[in-house]
């Protein structure tokens, strides 16, 4: 059994370098939109040609992710997109930023990032992550 992880496009937020997390939660931008259909058009040829088999596909409830998802989904063929499952996940969500959501990522580290007012607790984010995968893989389904 194998897991495939792919990003979400391009959001106006990575365009502009914000912290958005998932707080802020961004539609894709129009170079995102076009990432996410390169990557179904990618996954569609490699499942065509029998490198990559999915059976279903999980993704984050975050607006960015579920756009991707569907582009992704309008690239595979009609047939392999009548035969997947499609799951939204909750605790695939991004990190939250806390107070530095909408801020710019440049202008802060990574302690101030992980220790700043109202900021998820990392070990809660690893946590719920991986309790997601372990799900994913215990699922014994090939996964996107």
């Amino acid at each position: 059994m194998k897991i495939y992880f792919l990003r979400h496009g391009t959001t106006e937020a990575n365009i502009k370098g914000l912290l958005s997390g998932s707080r802020d939660d961004y539609p894709l931008a129009e170079q995102g939109k076009q990432d996410a259909i390169n990557a179904g058009l990618q996954l569609k040829n490699k499942i065509l040609a029998g490198e990559i088999n999915i059976t279903q596909i999980v993704s984050s409830t975050m607006l960015r992710a579920t756009e991707t998802t569907q582009f992704v989904l309008e690239s595979l063929p009609k047939k392999k997109k009548k035969k997947l499952k499609v799951i939204h996940d909750p605790r695939l969500i991004e990190y939250d930023y806390g107070f530095l959501t909408g801020k710019a990522k440049a202008d802060y580290n990574s302690a101030q990032i992980v220790t700043c007012l109202g900021a998820e607790d990392p070990l809660k984010l690893k946590q719920r992550v991986v309790e997601a995968l372990n799900e994913i893989k215990n699922s014994n389904e090939p996964t996107l």
